[in-house]
């Protein structure tokens, strides 16, 4: 399973570093992020600055989206609430 942040990054014509200095996170912490799970607020931002649903930048790792904190979790509920 994967995201596509990567495809949507590019699309944006952003590198890894622009991408992390809009979201406030290191070009190797993007980097490992698009290959791996994104956190629920991590998403929801990235879905913001690169115009993209959600669900859509999640791709098949919205299936493996599980909440670990209640910040998360209540961001999750709060996507859901805007479909």
């Amino acid at each position: 399973m994967a995201n596509n942040l990567a495809k949507y990054r590019a699309k944006k014509g952003l590198n890894q570093r622009e991408l992390g200095e809009k979201l406030g996170l290191g070009d190797a912490t993007i980097s490992l992020a698009e290959h791996s799970k994104l956190p629920v607020k991590t998403a929801l931002k990235a879905s913001e600055i690169l115009d993209v649903n959600v669900f859509t930048l999640l791709g098949t790792d919205v299936l493996r989206l599980i909440p670990k904190t209640e910040e998360d979790k209540q961001a999750l509920i709060e996507i859901i609430r805007n479909i």
